[in-house]
């Protein structure tokens, strides 16, 4: 791996001191599971499981009839209750806490279930189980060097930061609800050091700490990877071929994208109210419709809904995109494959509420991570024709 320069260790020291102590304050998410037991497995069985693994945590089982509760005495949690009914369960949980080992602890109980059940489908509403099962596995993504059609990518990237961005490129970028500190923050990481230096900063807890204090004064400031947000606003202009501010036509996105059925048949469909709220996201499906091809069969925008595993790629690779180099966070991953995206990021970047995490680093680095994760989802950026 690349060594880390300065101005990049301070952008990272200062994402990861604002999230370390997350788990301190209230969190919440919602657990939902539905199954049915195996006909030679009882509840009795499920207790024993359950019984084991209340033992790590403060909570309290109750046992009524075929029903297994669990109160949990932390937070404000909801109980998570298995009521059988015909040896079948279908509920939820509304966990709230503070403590990370008791979340996670639940979805350990849920995997060694499991095996009772002829099938048991957990989920929860911020993504998480999907990362913690594929957590537990090895990860198949690769990082590797850029190719040479990347660093060509990565040319147009170092020509953004020395370019500042013209008027309409500008005006996409405020649109999309994100404040940036750029990548190019040598005079910003100047001035940190010299008040870390000026306050007799010295070890990594006191770095920590000052940079915690840092960002609460500067809170509105979320660090991303702007320079792949400005390639991003670039193609869409050429994609919406926006000649002028004027141009930027709120409608004629929605109804674009929208043609497209990114999401399937069935799927999403956006609605001009939410316009403002949903504007990047549907940037980035214009981006990855228009300027990337899929296992080398055609442009995005190009293929039917029904090609084998697209679907999941594309969802996975919009979310992954939005939360993992532009920190606008949704929740965990959506599938199995932004799980893979994420486990990829965890390996080198901290996490924080409720299992974020992201990249940022000097564009060749970042652009490895980026490149690598996305030839795992079978894409290949091509640009605007």
């Amino acid at each position: 791996m690349h060594p880390m320069p300065f101005s990049a260790f301070v952008l990272r020291l200062a994402l990861g001191a604002h999230m370390i102590d997350y788990w301190r304050v209230n969190m919440s998410c919602t657990i939902f599971y539905k199954g049915t037991l195996k006909e030679d497995n009882s509840t009795g069985e499920v207790l024993n499981v359950i019984s084991k693994h209340l033992q790590s945590m403060n909570a309290k089982l109750v046992q009524n009839n075929d029903a297994i509760v669990i109160h949990f005495l932390r937070g404000q949690s909801e109980p998570l209750v298995f009521d059988f009914i015909k040896n079948k369960v279908d509920g939820f949980c509304k966990w709230n806490g503070d403590d990370q080992a008791e979340f996670y602890g639940i979805f350990d109980m849920f995997i060694e279930l499991k095996p009772l059940f002829k099938s048991l489908k957990v989920d929860d509403d911020e993504g998480l189980w999907n990362e913690y099962v594929i957590q537990r596995q090895p990860c198949k993504i690769k990082l590797r060097p850029l190719s040479a059609s990347e660093t060509k990518f990565l040319d147009r990237v170092k020509v953004n930061e020395i370019n500042p961005p013209g008027e309409i490129e500008k005006y996409i970028m405020s649109q999309s609800g994100l404040n940036p500190i750029s990548l190019d923050s040598t005079q910003e990481s100047i001035m940190v050091r010299e008040q870390m230096e000026a306050n007799g900063v010295t070890s990594l807890a006191e770095w920590a700490q000052f940079m915690q204090s840092y960002n609460s004064k500067t809170k509105s400031e979320r660090p991303f990877y702007h320079a792949l947000l400005r390639i991003i606003a670039q193609d869409f202009v050429k994609i919406m071929q926006i000649d002028s501010i004027d141009d930027f036509k709120p409608q004629e996105i929605v109804d674009l994208t929208n043609e497209l059925k990114f999401w399937g048949e069935v799927g999403y469909k956006e609605d001009i109210k939410w316009f403002d709220f949903h504007f990047c996201r549907m940037m980035l499906v214009l981006w990855i419709s228009y300027t990337f091809e899929y296992k080398k069969m055609s442009r995005v925008k190009d293929l039917s809904g029904d090609v084998r595993g697209l679907q999941a790629s594309k969802i996975a690779a919009s979310g992954g995109i939005e939360s993992i180099f532009l920190n606008r966070h949704s929740g965990g991953a959506s599938n199995s494959k932004e799980a893979e995206m994420r486990k990829l990021a965890k390996k080198y970047y901290k996490t924080g509420n409720l299992g974020k995490v992201m990249v940022i680093d000097e564009p060749e680095r970042t652009l490895e991570f980026f490149f690598s994760m996305m030839e795992y989802l079978g894409f290949n950026y091509v640009g605007m024709e």
